[in-house]
């Protein structure tokens, strides 16, 4: 099935937020999960695979959110397109998935790095929002200030949820973020930083707590580790790892006929 873009935007310099209208094959998915995509480049069919980074109960449109990589063909193609593009529907996946219930009062902690936050801010939003006792604490992890996907959106719904949403920023290469930005950590996230983070955050409350995991293979190993040290009766972990499909192959932008027109999301982090 084909799909209407109705908007875009640009979360990051290399990064872009499509919206699909939303119709029946998109009518049911659930936060966290991904849509399985065909997109026709110059005659040619590619399939993707894109997690959505909307809320199935609150936004009304369905998007998903793709970072440049180098040498990815379909990657940079979608930064650039502008309206109509041949994008299609080829279905709906995905177990990492957060169920809400209005009476839950639980602990949501989540680790993202990169554009593994594609999914997270999808269970964020609904959580936030139909989830009213329920609190959630984000460790995010990024190369720099500037890298942040959803940066802005993200620090206003810690203000508009100041009391059930705390944003912990971690900047692994950037030495100089705006001072006005809260950053928890510069450095890479290791054992010891991430023990540090689940001290503080799980010192707040006394909920029952659920942990959600998404980002490359050896930050959610870390992550993980980190978790069950500090927890170990089996904690309750659920976790989506993101990859860089192999797609290496040479784009010339300049082969595009001109238009009037994240997955798994592919990151570097």
């Amino acid at each position: 099935m084909k799909l209407d873009i109705v908007r875009k935007s640009k979360p990051t310099g290399d990064s872009i937020s499509l919206y699909f209208r939303k119709c029946m094959d998109l009518a049911k998915y659930k936060a966290g999960q991904h849509a399985l995509l065909s997109v026709r480049i110059n005659g040619a069919v590619f399939k993707r695979t894109y997690s959505f980074h909307t809320s199935p109960d609150i936004d009304e449109n369905v998007g998903i959110t793709v970072r440049a990589v180098e040498g990815g063909l379909v990657s940079n193609y979608l930064q650039i397109i502008n309206g109509a593009a041949d994008i299609s529907l080829d279905g709906v996946a995905g177990d990492f998935v957060i169920e809400p219930y209005q009476d839950n009062k639980r602990h949501v902690v989540m680790f993202a790095a990169g554009s593994g936050i594609t999914p997270i801010m999808a269970m964020i939003k609904t959580i936030l929002h139909r989830e009213p006792e329920s609190r959630i604490s984000l460790v995010y992890s990024n190369k720099y200030y500037t890298s942040i996907i959803f940066r802005d959106e993200l620090a206003n719904l810690a203000k508009e949820f100041h009391d059930r949403l705390a944003v912990y920023h971690i900047l692994t290469q950037d030495e100089n973020p705006p001072v006005e930005t809260p950053i928890f950590y510069k450095g890479r996230l290791s054992k010891m930083i991430t023990k540090k983070a689940l001290k503080t955050i799980l010192a707040q409350l006394n909920y029952p707590t659920e942990y959600y995991l998404c980002g490359p293979f050896a930050f959610m190993q870390m992550v993980e580790e980190s978790i069950r040290a500090l927890n170990p009766d089996n904690p309750t972990i659920y976790k989506e790892h993101f990859y860089i499909q192999d797609e290496k192959r040479e784009f010339d932008s300049s082969t595009l006929q001109t238009r009037d027109v994240i997955i798994h999301m592919e990151d570097e982090e």
